[in-house]
């Protein structure tokens, strides 16, 4: 992997691991009330996401939009 995209990469994760609890809360959720709109116009009727880890944004409320929406969900098996 080229040097710049891993610097890259270690630099968000950092930047990520700094956020409050109640700062990644708010940010999934107002992803998940983005994406709320998207999913009811592209017709699904499946949703992948995956478990937050490391700091990563939680797809978790984007699930829980979709189950209202009456999708199926699905998280990846490691």
């Amino acid at each position: 992997m080229d040097a710049l995209v891993q610097a890259s990469r270690k630099a968000l994760r950092s930047q990520r691991r700094g956020l409050t609890q109640t700062e990644q809360r708010r940010a999934a959720e107002a992803v998940a009330q983005s994406a709320k709109h998207l999913i009811a116009n592209l017709n699904l009727r499946t949703l992948g996401a995956y478990w937050p880890n490391d700091g990563e944004l939680s797809g978790l409320p984007i699930l829980q939009e979709a189950l209202v929406l009456g999708l199926t969900c699905t998280l990846p098996i490691i």
